[in-house]
């Protein structure tokens, strides 16, 4: 009955991502809860500078956002969340692509937008799973070789930065399949 009760709690005290079909809760919600029944965690608007390690011990977690805090890397013990599907960091302070998301094989969903890196290195290919990026808002300018090995990829959203028709035509060449939204180009970068 204890048990029943706890999650009975859990669910009426989380949010529902659209789209998800589990609640989402916050660290304060989970804090005595069993590890293996949280499958969303929601760290966004913290002021964190850096992540509790805490996080780790929920292996089961398949969303985590971190969105709206003062991050500038994610730490390496985030892939310790092998079941980690959906990552939103966006807005925070990343000055250089978090490469600890190169570790997540899992993830399908990765938002960084509002961050201000302006590469991804090649490792990317090796979070094979990945379908969309959000990097809106997001300077990047270079784009490795190791994009287009990502099968399963089918959308980039790049809107919010300017990028001239020559480099917009050779990154839709570079991924053919792959939808890539994008602002109008400019004659601000040939």
């Amino acid at each position: 009955m204890k048990y029943l009760f706890v999650s009975w709690l859990f669910v009426s005290l989380g949010t529902v991502v659209l789209g998800q079909d589990y609640p989402i809760y916050t660290l304060e919600q989970v804090r005595f809860a069993q590890a293996d029944t949280v499958f969303g965690l929601d760290l966004s608007k913290q002021k964190l500078d850096e992540l509790p390690e805490e996080i780790c011990r929920f292996k089961a977690l398949k969303y985590l956002n971190v969105s709206r805090n003062n991050l500038n890397e994610l730490p390496g013990f985030l892939d310790s969340l092998t079941q980690l599907e959906s990552l939103d960091a966006g807005k925070n302070k990343f000055t250089v692509f978090p490469t600890a998301v190169c570790r997540m094989h899992q993830l399908s969903t990765l938002v960084l937008n509002r961050n201000d890196f302006s590469s991804i290195p090649d490792c990317i290919r090796y979070a094979e799973k990945l379908v969309f990026i959000d990097l809106w808002d997001t300077p990047v300018y270079t784009f490795p070789d190791g994009l287009s090995q990502l099968s399963e990829l089918r959308k980039i959203d790049l809107q919010g930065v300017k990028y001239g028709p020559t480099f917009q035509d050779q990154l839709k060449s570079k991924l053919p399949g792959v939808e890539i939204l994008m602002d109008l180009p400019c004659d601000c970068m040939e």
